[in-house]
Parts: structure tokens; sequence; C-alpha cells
């Protein structure tokens, strides 16, 4: 409880003044005249009379009222602008937070205080006790006071802090909001100097198949953006680059960029300006642009080292499959080999390696080495580049290589020193070797997941000897070794078969075990292909692309409990969902959010961004603002000023209480007397220095 004293004039203090001022224009009136004796007559007759006058104010009864108040504990509420304009700039945002916190320690010494968070209009409800954030649209705060939920009676001041973004100002007249004081940020940093103003692409695009951006991007002003670049992202990848190049004199400027999706499912693309070195980018120098990516075809590219029935069975199965399109190579002679003709009159054509891994592999998704062994047609200069090109492929395109057991492959094949080898999900000793059978073919602890069950009417005679890498899934057994194991590799995936013998499952087994083979070699290239049914976690977001804090339904499967988590891997919340979904509200800052559990992320990405269309005032108009606080009696000061105790006084002037009056005559006032014996020193020095009587 805090208190003070202050002084208030009686009525007759309009007499007094009025007597003072008219005896002090009568003097100036006097000195200017041209005759001098009278000046100097008058001059010294006036300044007796105002001598004379001020002591006789004693006389007269003139007082004043000593009036001492307390401050009783009141009841305070901050509303706080928590609507878009303000989170895109989170300089004002700090010094919101700031001035709330100020205002909260200020004020709670004082009595209580409540804080509520304007979301804006475009929300169904306005308003929220905790910080959440708009989902768009006008902002109309001061208009909307009126709508605060509960009741506001008991309310002693109410503090606004905004951005100053207020659409209301133009409805001043009409609106009966009220507020005691408005806190407006009291300078606000300029924008970038180059801003993405509209970003168009297909909601759809095939896997490898190029996807265009359109990019309108808009500069300052015509000095800035002369050595501004745009990019596209992916997963943290650049995928596409360019020099925006603006026309003298224009601000606006378009360009054409062309990217190439690599894999199935929802690809979030960032559109982004890069920024200068010093800069950060802000909320108009990116978006982020989801793309439903589908496959039209799946382009294979098989190669075999040797002719065989695995091979001519899997050849054919995959060219009877209207959804694959195939390139196959099989090698029929090499190197060492010595016809009886001419090269000129054979019809077989030269394995083209350095065409394929290199410029043409980016065209497959799925490339597949059976009893292969690279080093007889790999040129020992580029071999190790040649690989490592496939293992860029796998690991940062997102494509999908497998390995198929034979005589050429594996170890057998020297892949033991190779990049490739640490794409595979097995492992082997050396050359490795073969294990002999017969041999069982089983479900592995990942049969039910790969959705095909495994062939047992006939056994195999052989099987690679390896053990399944960390991480990997082993789909098939032979026995207790593994037959058949996947896993991912980077963005892409990788397999491994460890036998070349299901060529007589397909021929000798069952019409069940034939049907399960051809399944096998389905199921394994769509796996290869980046199929996002292959992955254990799922979920359904609804809708997929929110606003900062606005309200979402997701659907997990299988049903339980995980994270959701940011682009580093940072948990944000958790969620549960027993089977009938669960809901949340979105994060509040902009990013790409995907959910987690222990050991699982789903593929399914939560985009949390605002709209490009959402403008805010890069500068508050203080003016328009001045003049509404004074037709509404409204204080209006600066964020910095949170603080101060003019501030504070203004607030917490409903919550005074006069607790004593006292009548204080003025004779009783020790500054009374001093100015009236100043005055009369100076009449008397007059008189002596002018000569007059």
């Amino acid at each position: 409880m805090n208190g003070g004293l202050q002084w208030e004039w009686t009525r007759l203090t309009p007499l007094a003044m009025t007597m003072v001022a008219l005896a002090v224009l009568l003097v100036i009136w006097v000195t200017l005249r041209e005759d001098s004796p009278a000046r100097t007559r008058w001059t010294s007759l006036m300044l007796r009379g105002i001598v004379i006058a001020w002591f006789a104010a004693a006389a007269l009864g003139l007082a004043t009222w000593s009036v001492t108040w307390e401050v009783q504990p009141g009841h305070y509420l901050i509303v706080r602008d928590d609507s878009a304009s303000v989170r895109l700039r989170p300089d004002i945002e700090q010094q919101i937070d700031a001035a709330t916190d100020q205002l909260k320690r200020s004020l709670g010494e004082l009595g209580t205080v409540e804080v509520m968070h304007y979301i804006g209009q475009g929300q169904a409800d306005r308003w929220e006790p905790a910080p959440v954030t708009t989902a768009g649209g006008p902002t109309t705060l001061l208009r909307d006071l009126s709508t605060l939920p509960g009741d506001r009676t008991a309310i002693d001041a109410v503090i606004v802090l905004s951005d100053g973004a207020d659409e209301s100002l133009s409805f001043a007249s009409d609106s009966s909001a009220t507020a005691d004081a408005v806190l407006l940020p009291e300078a606000t940093s300029p924008p970038a100097p180059v801003l993405l103003e509209r970003v168009e692409a297909d909601a759809y695009a095939l896997v490898r198949s190029p996807l265009r951006f359109r990019v309108q991007t808009r500069r300052q002003s015509t000095r800035d953006g002369r050595n501004a670049r745009i990019r596209i992202r992916s997963e943290g990848r650049t995928l596409a680059e360019q020099a925006l190049a603006f026309s003298p004199g224009a601000l606006t400027t378009e360009v054409l960029m062309d990217v190439l999706p690599v894999q199935e499912g929802r690809e979030v693309f960032t559109v982004e300006i890069i920024p200068e070195q010093g800069e950060v980018i802000d909320a108009f120098q990116r978006t982020r642009i989801p793309v439903r990516v589908i496959r039209d075809r799946v382009r294979v590219l098989h190669v075999v080292g040797r002719p065989s029935w695995e091979s001519r069975l899997l050849r054919e199965h995959l060219r009877s499959d209207p959804a694959i399109d195939l390139i196959s190579f099989q090698i029929l002679r090499t190197t060492r080999d010595r016809p009886a003709a001419p090269n000129d009159e054979l019809s077989l054509i030269p394995f083209p390696t350095k065409e394929l891994f290199s410029t043409e592999l980016p065209r497959f998704d799925v490339v597949l080495f059976q009893n292969f062994n690279y080093q007889p047609y790999f040129d020992p200069a580029f071999r190790i580049t040649l690989l490592e090109n496939l293992r860029r492929f796998v690991v940062d395109d997102g494509g999908g290589f497998a390995m198929l057991a034979g005589d050429l492959s594996f170890g057998f094949g020297h892949y033991h020193a190779t990049p490739l080898r640490d794409i595979l999900p097995v492992s082997w000793l050396g050359f490795g070797g073969w294990r002999g059978g017969p041999l069982r073919v089983r479900p592995g602890p990942d049969s039910d997941w790969f959705g095909v069950p495994p062939p047992s009417s006939v056994d195999l005679r052989r099987v690679y000897d390896v053990s399944a890498a960390r991480d990997s899934r082993v789909v098939w057994q032979a026995g207790d070794q593994p037959l058949f194991v996947v896993g991912r590799a980077g963005r892409g995936r990788a397999a491994a078969l460890m036998t070349d013998e299901l060529w007589r499952i397909a021929y000798l087994g069952s019409a069940a075990d034939r049907t399960a083979i051809a399944a096998f070699w389905s199921e394994m290239v769509r796996y290869l292909a980046g199929d996002p049914d292959f992955t254990d976690l799922q979920v359904r977001w609804e809708p997929p692309v929110v606003l900062p804090g606005a309200p979402l339904h997701g659907a997990l499967q299988p049903h339980g409990s995980a994270d959701l988590v940011d682009a580093s891997g940072q948990p944000i919340t958790h969620v549960t969902d027993h089977g009938s979904g669960f809901r949340m509200r979105a994060p509040t800052r902009p990013g790409i959010y995907r959910i987690r559990d222990a050991s699982r992320t789903a593929p399914q990405p939560l985009i949390v961004q605002y709209p490009l269309e959402e403008r805010v005032h890069w500068r508050v108009d203080w003016a328009s603002w001045r003049d509404w606080a004074r037709s509404r009696h409204v204080l209006l000061a600066s964020l910095q000023q949170a603080d101060s105790p003019d501030l504070l006084a203004r607030i917490t002037e409903q919550s005074r209480r006069i607790t004593r009056r006292d009548f204080v005559p003025v004779q009783e006032s020790p500054w009374f007397w001093l100015i009236g014996v100043l005055l009369l020193i100076g009449e008397i020095a007059w008189r002596r220095f002018s000569g007059a009587p």
C-alpha cells in the first residue's frame, strides 16, 4: 500500500491570480510608453500595488487543501497482443515479453495482476489465459476488448501491450472498448531488403520428374537485392539455387526453379532468400511448400553378372509388372573371353559403366546387383568413384540398392573394401562363404512387417554366410541364418538376399509358394523405392499444414504414445492415442515437426507456418495512435516505459483512496513569505535605482 500528499487551491485562487496578472500587464504597458518620467512613476506604483496585493492575499483568506491519499490493493488486467503480426516479429515479441514481466512485478506489489493473451479475430475464441498464437486474420484488439470473458467490472485498470498493428483504430468512435493505458514499441527494426511475396508449385509431383516452382520476390528499394540469391532445400539438402535479377527501377521479380523429387510420400520443400553475412532469415524470407510425391513407374536398373535361372526369374517378373520401368544389363562375355570373331561383328554392346553410374544414375529409383562383380568392368581409375556415386545415390538421394547373392556377389565380388559395404544391412568376414543345406525358409523377426509369408515347400541347398547389421530388419531366415535383410541407409534403403535358389521354389514348389515368390520380388522393389507404407510408425494429421498455435487432430498407427519433435530432434510435446486419435495445439514456432517414439520416426511431417499474405505494419503509426488516445482519454506510452513511475501512477489512479483533507492557509507556508519578501525587496530597489518617489 502506497500513499502521497498533494495540494489543491480554494475558490479564491482565480481572483488572486487575476489580480497579479492584471498588475503585471499594467506594468509592462506603462514601461513601454514614450513619456519616460511617467513611465518610471507608473512602474513604481504598479510594483508597489503587486506587493500590497500579495500580502493582502493572506488577509482575504487564500488557502490550499492538503490531501493525503493511499493506493488500495487493486485488480489489474494486462492484455498482451499475441496475434500473428507479433509472432512474425521476434524483436517486438521480446519487447512485449519484457514489458509484461516488468508490469507484473510492479503491479504485483500493489494488488493482483491478471494476464490475458489476445489470439486474433481469426480464432473462434480470441482470448486465452495461456500464451498461444493466432490463426491469422485481421487484428482488432481494441474493438475486441468488449468481448473479454468473465466479469470485468472489478478491474481497476486495463493495460494493453501491442505491436501497433490494429485495424480497430479506424473504429475508435464506434467502439465501446476502452483501456487505461496502451503500450507500443518505440521503434521496430526495418524488414529484410528482399522478401518472398508469392511461391507457387503443383500439389502433386512424380518421383524423379522435374517439379517447377514459381517464386515472386519484392525488394524494399531499388538499391536493395543486387546480390540476392534464392534457394530450395529439402531435409537440409540444397536442391536448387539461383540469383535474383531485378530490372532497373523494378521492385519485384519472378524466377522459375526446377527440382527433382526423389522420394515417394509428402516431401516438404523450403524456399528461402539466402541471407547475406550477418543477416538472419525472417518470416517473410522463408516458406515451406508440401508436395505429395507419387510414382508413375518405378525405374529399376538390373545388373546381372552371369545368366542363371535366378536372374531369369527376376527379370521376367520385373518386365511383367506394369508399375516397373526396367533397364537390365546381363553380362554375357567378359574382357577375358576370346570369341572367334571381331568385336564389330558381335551383337553385344559394351557395358556403359561410366554413363550408368554417373550421369544416368539419378534417373533410377532402384539399383539391383545380382551375382555381379564390378572389377572386370569398372575402369581401375574410376572404380571407387563410381561405387561412391552409388553410395551417395542411396544415402543422399534416397535411392534403393539391393545385392542378390551368387558366386560373384558380396565377398566373392570383392565388395568388402568398397563404399557399398557401408550401406548394406549385413556384414561378412573376409570373402565369406556358403553354408550348405538343406535349410528351411522360415519367418524372421520382421516377417509380419514385410507382409509376405516365407515359402516352405522346398528347402534351400546353400545360403551365403553373413550376420545382420545393427538396426537392420531380418525378414526371412534359412535355419538360423539371415536370408533376406533390409535396412535404412541415410535417406535411402538397402537390402541383401543371401541365396540364389529362389528359382527352385518358384519352379518346383507349391502354387502358394510360387505366389509368395512373385509377391516377394514386388514388395522388395516397393520397399527399396521408398514406399511410405513400410514405415512402422504412421501418423495422420488433420490438417497437415497449420498456423502456429492452431488446434489440430492427429491419429497414430499403431496406437500408443510418442513425442512431437522439431527439426533438431528436441521434444516439443507428448501425445497419446488410445484409438480415437489425439487433439493438440500446434507449436507456436514455425517449422517442420514429426512424431517420434523410442526408435522410430513417422514420415508424415507437420508443417507450422504463417501464410506469406499475412502482413504487418513495419512501423508504428504514432500520429493515429495519439489521436485515438486523445479522443478516448487513454494514456499512450512505449513498451520501454513499462517501469516509469508516471505510468504506474496513472495506472493506479483508480485505486487511490483519499484518507484526509486539511485546510491550510497560505500564510502558513514559508514559500508564501519568501516570495513576498523578494517582491518587497525588488520594489524598494526599483525606486532607489530610478529615483521614483
